[in-house]
């Protein structure tokens, strides 16, 4: 888009890239870093809820990135996660979303 004449900010091009991964990334198909050169299947199937970012745990877990950067700042704040409870006890997360999911979780 820059290439085009889109002038935006960092802000902004997080917005449109979490947009454009929810809604038009394969269903359950997780957010590659750059340094990742191949997603495998257990990547698609499931996710390591205490090392993965707010963007691939919104994506893989279909959170809000609202609910996922909760997630990312309890862990940075409180040391890893133990189990899906206590996801879903995390402050701004809904825990039926973390229960529907928690099948994908690693820990």
């Amino acid at each position: 888009m820059v290439s085009r004449g889109a002038d935006l900010s960092d802000d902004e091009i997080e917005v449109v890239v979490d947009y454009l991964a929810k809604n038009f990334a394969l269903k359950g198909a997780p957010a590659v870093p750059a340094e990742k050169h191949f997603i495998s299947q257990q990547d698609i199937e499931s996710i390591n809820v205490n090392q993965a970012s707010a963007n691939e745990l919104a994506a893989v877990l279909n959170l809000s990135l609202e609910q996922s950067r909760a997630l990312v700042a309890y862990r940075d704040a409180h040391g890893i996660f133990k189990n899906w409870h206590e996801l879903a006890s995390v402050a701004g997360v809904h825990a039926r979303d973390i229960e529907a999911q928690k099948d994908k979780l690693r820990f």
